[in-house]
């Protein structure tokens, strides 16, 4: 993920920037699912921008891209957003191994964090195929999240190709709230950052959100 200020948009040629948009309050995420990417050279990898609204005035904010981003991903075909949770379709991911598959599709969850903005979770379908296009649409709302694969076949034992399609469900994202890299679900203080998750009382609630972490019946600020 690249974060900046510069209030520009996609400036090479066919970066299809556009492709998708989404909005919520003042924040907007457009799609330019042809970006190339440089060192290495990766055609259509794809990006998505993140905007910001001020006083009437848009301004870029950041510039989300897949942490194991390739050529051909198209990363960008689908976008939603929902809070400070942006979720990016890349319907032409590929996956290596055995048995790979090409254009199975998947869709990355970023969340903002202090102003950044980081790549939280990687979601694909698990009887994904090729071909799939999983990504090429997307709705979130909440901690739900909904992907369309319109090119998903027909499960075994069906063997023919007949693109009927699928959308999956899932309960989505796991959260750090605070930015202090320790999830909310076991973050003794998930309002307050806290890394070292210093727990004087053992009481489980963290000593930066503690008003009495040694259990003295004396609140911090008045004890001595």
């Amino acid at each position: 993920v690249e974060n900046d200020g510069v209030p520009d948009t996609a400036s090479g040629n066919i970066d299809s920037f556009g492709w998708s948009v989404a909005i919520e309050g003042d924040t907007a995420v457009v799609g330019a699912i042809n970006e190339d990417h440089p060192s290495p050279k990766r055609i259509q990898q794809g990006s998505a921008y993140v905007f910001a609204r001020s006083a009437g005035s848009w301004t870029r904010k950041a510039r989300l891209v897949a942490l194991d981003g390739s050529t051909g991903d198209t990363l960008g075909a689908s976008v939603s957003i929902s809070g400070d949770t942006v979720v990016v379709g890349a319907h032409g991911d590929e996956a290596a191994g055995f048995p790979a598959t090409t254009n199975h599709g998947a869709a990355y969850a970023f969340v903002s964090c202090g102003g950044s903005w980081m790549q939280q979770a990687k979601v694909m379908a698990s009887d994904k195929a090729t071909s799939d296009h999983f990504g090429t649409s997307i709705a979130l709302a909440g901690d739900s999240l909904i992907v369309g694969a319109p090119e998903d076949d027909a499960p075994p034992p069906a063997t023919t190709t007949d693109n009927r399609g699928s959308a999956y469900a899932f309960g989505l994202i796991q959260r750090d709230s605070d930015c202090d890299g320790v999830l909310d679900q076991f973050d003794n203080c998930p309002a307050v950052a806290n890394a070292d998750q210093a727990d004087n009382d053992s009481d489980t609630e963290g000593d930066a959100c503690d008003a009495d972490d040694d259990t003295d019946s004396v609140v911090d600020v008045d004890d001595n």
